[in-house]
C-alpha cells in the first residue's frame, strides 16, 4: 500500500507543481502586479539554480559513464579518456580564470571563475587557437554537404520542385557577384523581393504553426495529458 501511495505521489506531485507554476507564470505575464512579478523573478532565479545543479549532475554522470569505458577498456575508450581530459581541463581553466577590471563607474568587478589562478590567458589561447579554427573548419565542410543537398533538391519532378529550382537559382545569382555582372543590378532587386515577400510569408506561416503547436503542447503538459515529458512515460 505504501509503495502504491509513493508511486502515485511520484506521478501527481510533478504534474501538480508544473500546473501551478505554469498557470501562475501565465497569470503574472498577462496581468502584472508587483507581488506576482517579485515571485516570478525569484522563480526565474530558482530555475537558474536548478539548471546549475543539472550541470553538476550531468558532469558526474558523464564522468561515471566514460570512466567505466576507460576502466573496462571498451571499444572507443580512448575517446572517452580524451573527453574526460578535455572536460576537466576546461573546468580547471574556467574556475581559475578570474580577472578583475575597472568599469567606467570606478567599481571593481571580478568575472569568469571562482579562483584567481591566472588561467584566463590559457582560456583565450584555447578559444582563439583551437576552438575557433576548428569550428570554422567544420562549418566550411558543411558547404559541400549543402551543395550536394541542393543538387538533389533542385531536380525538377513537378511544379513544386520547378518553383524551388527557379527561385533558388535566382536567389543564388542575386547573392553571388557574378549574377549582377551577367544580369545587371535587377537580379539583386529580384532576390530581395523573393526573400522579403514569398519567403517571409512562408516563414511567418511556419512560425505561427510552431507557436500554436507549442501552446497546445504546453496545455497538455500543464493538465497532465502528456506524461512523457514530465514523468518519463509513467502513467
Amino acid at each position: 500500500m505504501a509503495k502504491l501511495i509513493a508511486m502515485d505521489l511520484k506521478k501527481t506531485v510533478p504534474v501538480t507543481l508544473a500546473f501551478i507554476m505554469g498557470i501562475f507564470g501565465a497569470f503574472a505575464y498577462f496581468y502584472y502586479t508587483k507581488p506576482t512579478a517579485d515571485v516570478l523573478a525569484n522563480a526565474i532565479v530558482f530555475d537558474g539554480v536548478m539548471g546549475s545543479m543539472a550541470m553538476g549532475i550531468s558532469l558526474i554522470n558523464i564522468s561515471l559513464i566514460h570512466g567505466r569505458n576507460v576502466q573496462r577498456k571498451r571499444k572507443g575508450w580512448f575517446f572517452s579518456l580524451l573527453l574526460l581530459a578535455v572536460m576537466y581541463f576546461g573546468l580547471i581553466i574556467g574556475l581559475g580564470a578570474m580577472k578583475p577590471f575597472i568599469e567606467e563607474t570606478g567599481t571593481k568587478v571580478q568575472y569568469y571563475g571562482l579562483f584567481d589562478w591566472g588561467t584566463e590567458s590559457i582560456g583565450y589561447f584555447l578559444v582563439n587557437a583551437i576552438t575557433n579554427p576548428a569550428s570554422t573548419t567544420v562549418f566550411s565542410l558543411l558547404a559541400f554537404y549543402i551543395a550536394s543537398a541542393a543538387y538533389r533538391s533542385f531536380r525538377v519532378r513537378g511544379i513544386d520542385s520547378a518553383i524551388l529550382l527557379i527561385s533558388g537559382s535566382l536567389v543564388l545569382l542575386g547573392q553571388a557577384p557574378i549574377g549582377s555582372v551577367i544580369f545587371g543590378p535587377g537580379i539583386g532587386t529580384l532576390r530581395t523581393w523573393i526573400l522579403s515577400v514569398p519567403n517571409m510569408a512562408g516563414s511567418r506561416g511556419c512560425q505561427i504553426g510552431i507557436a500554436i503547436g507549442a501552446i497546445a503542447m504546453s496545455i497538455r503538459v500543464l493538465f497532465g495529458y502528456e506524461r512523457k515529458p514530465t514523468l518519463g512515460g509513467m502513467g
